[in-house]
């Protein structure tokens, strides 16, 4: 039986497609969806197993998640799309771009990586024992931790509305559990980019912006 996935556009002109990362719901991108509504199509969606899709296959690896996502867009007859991948979703966007350039105009990625070193491969082993031995909400409180750092807004109320204070005042919730975040992780965890990779010249012409405390992100090319 194949799975089905949630999604949802709003919008036209030029499609933009936005990829959620670990968790895998496209609701990750609700304020970014309100904006560029008012210009383009855009079009987010839960991952195969999150949020309001369906799962048929607990052995996931970022290709087939590239798949799905292949196949949603051309059941929307979706053509040359600005795709958005954050964390996981910019590994799905690389794989999507290189197998099927028909389908991409351009790609950006946030928060992502070509392959995974050992801090890498370190710091979400860690996440995943928290969960199982923890629970999903220690597990999400982690990850805000390991997101903000110790740089983090304060509590002062003239920054009380802004969305970077709601989500680290917001007490850490997930809505996924462990039989599902694992095998996610190890998808993530084995992908390796860097046969689809571009030509160092052309990666060097891309633009990469991270934030100045961004500790987990990899550098351009994967390596530490």
């Amino acid at each position: 039986m194949n799975s089905q996935l949630h999604f949802e556009e709003m919008g036209v002109g030029p499609p933009i497609v936005f990829v959620a990362g670990l968790g895998g719901e496209g609701r990750f991108w609700s304020r970014q969806m309100a904006h560029f509504a008012n210009t383009h199509r855009v079009i987010c969606y839960d991952h195969r197993g999150c949020g309001r899709s369906t799962a048929t296959d607990p052995n996931r690896t970022i290709d087939s998640m590239s798949a799905d996502l292949e196949v949603l867009l051309c059941d929307l007859k979706v053509e040359q799309s600005i795709v958005v991948g954050h964390s996981t979703g910019g590994a799905i966007a690389q794989v999507l771009a290189a197998d099927r350039s028909d389908l991409v105009s351009r790609v950006v990625l946030s928060s992502t990586w070509l392959r995974a070193d050992d801090y890498m491969r370190d710091l979400f082993r860690l996440r995943i024992d928290v969960m199982r031995t923890m629970g999903p909400n220690a597990y999400a409180a982690l990850g805000k931790i390991l997101c903000y750092g110790p740089h983090r807004p304060t509590a002062d109320p003239a920054d009380a509305a802004s969305p970077r204070h709601v989500a680290v005042a917001t007490p850490a919730r997930m809505s996924i559990d462990y039989d599902t975040v694992w095998p996610r992780i190890e998808a993530l965890l084995s992908f390796d980019g860097r046969s689809r990779a571009p030509p160092a010249a052309a990666a060097d012409a891309n633009r990469r912006c991270a934030r100045r405390h961004d500790h987990a992100s990899l550098p351009l090319g994967g390596a530490r």
